[in-house]
């Protein structure tokens, strides 16, 4: 259930996840966070300052391309080591 989900996120230190309800939590929580847009959302809208947030913009790399999959896992573990 959402409860329950919150409940776990809760305990987290990071959350790295889609633009999406529990984005919202973890922003609630004051939880730093890892956002990924997939470009159907504007993240000037829906996006939060304190969150790092990726996103596709003209001329980028398509965040579901393979180049952006392969990349998401070092911007994580960079966020992590600088935090």
């Amino acid at each position: 259930t959402m409860r329950e989900s919150a409940a776990l996120l809760s305990q987290a230190k990071l959350f790295v996840g889609p633009d999406s309800l529990l984005m919202h939590v973890a922003s609630g929580l004051n939880i730093k966070s890892l956002i990924i847009f997939g470009g159907s959302r504007p993240v000037e809208c829906f996006g939060y300052a304190n969150n790092i947030n990726l996103t596709s913009t003209p001329g980028a790399v398509p965040v579901g391309s393979m180049m952006a999959m392969k990349l998401v896992p070092m911007i994580i573990i960079v966020f992590v080591q600088f935090q």
